[in-house]
Protein backbone atom coordinates (compact mmCIF):
# COMPACT_ATOMS: atom_id res chain seq x y z
CA UNK A 1 0.00 0.00 0.00
CA UNK A 2 1.28 3.48 -0.76
CA UNK A 3 1.14 6.47 1.65
CA UNK A 4 -1.64 7.97 -0.52
CA UNK A 5 -3.57 5.05 0.23
CA UNK A 6 -2.59 4.62 3.76
CA UNK A 7 -5.20 4.49 6.53
CA UNK A 8 -5.74 7.61 8.76
CA UNK A 9 -6.94 8.22 11.93
CA UNK A 10 -10.99 9.27 11.08
CA UNK A 11 -11.16 7.49 7.69
CA UNK A 12 -14.01 5.31 8.01
CA UNK A 13 -13.97 1.71 8.18
CA UNK A 14 -17.11 0.35 7.95
CA UNK A 15 -21.13 1.54 8.34
CA UNK A 16 -23.04 -1.08 10.27
CA UNK A 17 -26.69 -1.59 10.37
CA UNK A 18 -28.17 -3.07 13.17
CA UNK A 19 -31.32 -2.50 15.04
CA UNK A 20 -32.70 0.07 13.03
CA UNK A 21 -29.72 2.44 13.61
CA UNK A 22 -26.44 2.61 11.29
CA UNK A 23 -23.21 3.07 13.34
CA UNK A 24 -20.23 4.48 11.16
CA UNK A 25 -16.96 2.95 12.11
CA UNK A 26 -13.94 4.51 12.30
CA UNK A 27 -10.30 4.04 12.32
CA UNK A 28 -8.58 5.15 15.58
CA UNK A 29 -6.56 4.57 18.34
CA UNK A 30 -7.86 3.59 22.11
CA UNK A 31 -4.68 4.58 23.78
CA UNK A 32 -1.63 6.53 23.22
CA UNK A 33 0.59 3.20 23.15
CA UNK A 34 -1.51 1.96 20.31
CA UNK A 35 -1.11 5.59 18.88
CA UNK A 36 2.95 4.92 19.36
CA UNK A 37 3.24 2.01 17.66
CA UNK A 38 0.97 3.07 15.08
CA UNK A 39 -1.26 0.35 15.14
CA UNK A 40 -4.20 1.99 13.62
CA UNK A 41 -7.44 0.05 14.04
CA UNK A 42 -11.66 0.19 14.01
CA UNK A 43 -13.09 1.77 16.81
CA UNK A 44 -16.64 0.36 18.25
CA UNK A 45 -19.04 2.84 20.01
CA UNK A 46 -18.54 3.00 23.53
CA UNK A 47 -22.21 1.61 24.89
CA UNK A 48 -21.18 1.06 28.33
CA UNK A 49 -19.94 4.86 28.83
CA UNK A 50 -22.52 6.12 26.55
CA UNK A 51 -25.74 3.43 26.35
CA UNK A 52 -28.00 3.71 23.60
CA UNK A 53 -31.08 2.02 23.19
CA UNK A 54 -33.66 0.52 20.60
CA UNK A 55 -36.85 1.76 20.61
CA UNK A 56 -38.49 -1.12 22.40
CA UNK A 57 -35.85 -0.69 25.07
CA UNK A 58 -33.18 -2.83 24.77
CA UNK A 59 -29.53 -1.84 24.71
CA UNK A 60 -26.80 -1.85 21.71
CA UNK A 61 -23.80 -3.87 22.52
CA UNK A 62 -20.71 -4.99 20.78
CA UNK A 63 -19.60 -8.04 20.36
CA UNK A 64 -16.31 -7.51 22.77
CA UNK A 65 -17.93 -6.10 25.30
CA UNK A 66 -17.42 -7.65 28.77
CA UNK A 67 -20.41 -9.86 29.67
CA UNK A 68 -23.22 -8.50 32.64
CA UNK A 69 -24.55 -10.16 35.55
CA UNK A 70 -27.32 -11.62 33.58
CA UNK A 71 -25.00 -13.69 31.38
CA UNK A 72 -26.10 -16.76 29.69
CA UNK A 73 -23.77 -18.71 27.10
CA UNK A 74 -24.58 -20.21 23.74
CA UNK A 75 -22.66 -23.16 24.71
CA UNK A 76 -20.57 -24.48 27.97
CA UNK A 77 -17.79 -22.98 26.07
CA UNK A 78 -18.48 -19.45 26.14
CA UNK A 79 -15.21 -17.08 26.54
CA UNK A 80 -17.49 -14.33 28.20
CA UNK A 81 -17.97 -11.86 25.86
CA UNK A 82 -21.19 -10.82 24.76
CA UNK A 83 -20.70 -12.30 21.32
CA UNK A 84 -21.18 -15.77 23.41
CA UNK A 85 -24.40 -14.58 25.18
CA UNK A 86 -27.81 -16.17 24.17
CA UNK A 87 -29.19 -12.60 24.92
CA UNK A 88 -26.51 -11.15 21.86
CA UNK A 89 -28.48 -10.43 18.55
CA UNK A 90 -26.32 -8.83 15.97
CA UNK A 91 -23.11 -9.07 14.15
CA UNK A 92 -19.57 -10.50 14.83
CA UNK A 93 -19.01 -6.26 15.88
CA UNK A 94 -22.45 -4.73 17.44
CA UNK A 95 -25.73 -6.17 18.14
CA UNK A 96 -28.93 -5.38 20.37
CA UNK A 97 -28.96 -7.23 24.23
CA UNK A 98 -32.38 -9.21 23.97
CA UNK A 99 -32.27 -9.21 27.78
CA UNK A 100 -35.29 -7.86 29.20
CA UNK A 101 -33.48 -7.06 32.44
CA UNK A 102 -31.42 -4.73 30.75
CA UNK A 103 -34.67 -3.60 28.54
CA UNK A 104 -35.73 -0.24 29.50
CA UNK A 105 -39.53 1.17 30.12
CA UNK A 106 -40.09 -3.29 30.69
Amino acid sequence: MNTRDAIKEGDIYKTISCGGREFVVRYGYYSEQERLLGEIIPILPDFEAAPIHTEEGFPYATAIQDSCLHYSPRKNDGDGWCFDCKHFCGSDEIGVCRCNEKRLNK
